[in-house]
């Protein structure tokens, strides 16, 4: 069972190439996985993690910059 469907997978793959992502059912899923991460990074999440950094930047010295991420980081694992 194994060995068939490695043969079947390496047919498959012969066969595949990059272009058939943008053709037929392939292409809405190729949709639908750009737009969830294109709604993550619009709504914010990727800033969530560099908050500090962020602060930091605006002017905040270490201590407060920390205190002022803690509240976003632990309403995010809500």
């Amino acid at each position: 069972m194994i060995e068939q469907t490695d043969l079947l997978e390496q047919e498959l793959e012969s066969t595949t190439t990059y272009m058939d992502c943008f053709k037929g059912a392939n292409w809405a899923r190729t949709e639908i996985s750009i737009m969830v991460y294109l709604i993550q990074v619009i709504g914010g999440n990727p800033l969530i993690g560099y908050a500090n950094f962020f602060f930091e930047q605006a002017g905040l010295n270490s201590s407060d910059a920390f205190n002022s991420s803690s509240p976003s980081l632990l309403m995010n694992q809500t």
